[in-house]
């Protein structure tokens, strides 16, 4: 028999595990310290199933580092881009974030966003999908 309360604990304690110092959900912490756009909508929508604010918080930090032009990039640095990055990779540093690619990844975002704004408060809907 499955026992999907131990399947749901354990991918819990996964995010939580994954959970940067600034709150951020990165895909490994022991390799990464950024947001990937094709890993945000997936933690999005874990986290949505037990916290769709702190979901909509993780969508919204790796959204703040959009382009003017409105590209949404495929990662987000936290901190001081390396050398590497700033020069080879062409990254763009950004004042309170840190840095971002300029690169992007499908929109699979879009429907994270739709699942997350479907899962908070009612009164919060609107207002969430506005700013995104």
């Amino acid at each position: 028999m499955i026992q999907y309360d131990q399947i749901r604990s354990s991918a819990v304690a996964a995010l939580e595990h994954n959970r940067l110092s600034n709150g951020v959900v990165c895909p490994q912490i022991d390799h990464f310290g950024s947001s990937f756009k094709w890993d945000v909508g997936t933690v999005a929508l874990g986290l949505a199933t037990y916290d769709a604010l702190d979901a909509a918080d993780q969508i919204d930090v790796h959204v703040s580092g959009a382009f003017p032009n409105g590209l949404i990039p495929n990662e987000v640095v936290f901190g001081q881009l390396n050398f590497a990055q700033k020069r080879i990779l062409r990254y763009r540093q950004l004042g309170k974030i840190g840095g971002t690619s300029n690169i992007t990844q499908p929109p699979n975002l879009a429907h994270a966003v739709k699942v997350v704004a479907e899962r908070m408060p009612e009164q919060q809907q609107l207002p969430y999908l506005r700013q995104m």
